[in-house]
């Protein structure tokens, strides 16, 4: 009986390399190093473009209510991105703001109507994916600024600077 061959050889070298593959891809061997805490909590990953807060600077003390002036800054994403402002409260709630933020040719972007709460500590930028986009629309269409518990599946943090909420 012998239990050594050429077959099983090769078999095991494919197996090695299938096992090699799958840990090197699956498990971060390849991703770049997070930055911000969300995409670690939620599974987020980024999309190789950047957006930058112009305004509001981090630690930032604003005023409760509508923003003036608005939120902006810098990016370099396609125009047509699905990316909304989410506020993050103490409490870890999230609220998402709209519309959506409005991405302009020239790389800047700004979003209009932000509403700040005593208990907001956090102004996050995420991207959706096409699947999540109708149900987004809809809320904003029907007004709903719902509570969420976690960032919605499928999406991700693009950027985030955290404010103090004044009265």
């Amino acid at each position: 009986m012998q239990f050594y061959n050429k077959t099983n050889h090769l078999s095991l070298i494919l197996w090695i390399f299938s096992v090699a593959s799958l840990v090197f891809f699956n498990f971060g061997c390849t991703k770049t190093k997070y930055e911000h805490p969300h995409e670690l909590r939620y599974g987020s990953y980024p999309l190789g473009g950047k957006f930058i807060f112009d305004y509001p600077k981090p630690g930032q003390i604003l005023p409760s209510g509508k923003m003036d002036p608005s939120p902006r800054g810098r990016h370099n994403f396609p125009i047509d991105s699905s990316v909304w402002i989410v506020l993050s409260d103490r409490s870890g709630g999230y609220f998402i703001q709209t519309p959506q933020v409005k991405l302009n040719k020239d790389g800047t972007w700004e979003s209009e109507n932000v509403l700040l709460g005593k208990a907001i500590s956090t102004m996050i930028i995420i991207s959706i994916m096409p699947n999540l986009r109708e149900a987004f629309h809809k809320m904003a269409r029907d007004r709903e600024l719902l509570r969420f518990e976690r960032l919605p599946e499928g999406s991700v943090v693009l950027s985030s600077v955290n404010v103090r909420v004044g009265q």
